[in-house]
């Protein structure tokens, strides 16, 4: 999945992690030494995008 800024014609990031479910959600960013650069995470149902990166 990809993340865009349609009023910027932009990619925000080319790889985006979904936390759709409450373990995932619970979970987050735990864990992660780092994000690559162009990766995101999106939580639902936050609907809110982070970009890490």
């Amino acid at each position: 999945m990809q993340v865009i800024n349609r009023s910027k014609d932009r990619v925000v990031a080319k790889t985006v992690h979904v936390a759709d479910t409450f373990r995932s959600r619970l979970k987050g960013l735990l864990g992660r030494k780092d994000f690559p650069p162009g990766e995101g995470w999106f939580c639902i149902p936050a609907h809110r995008f982070i970009p890490v990166s």
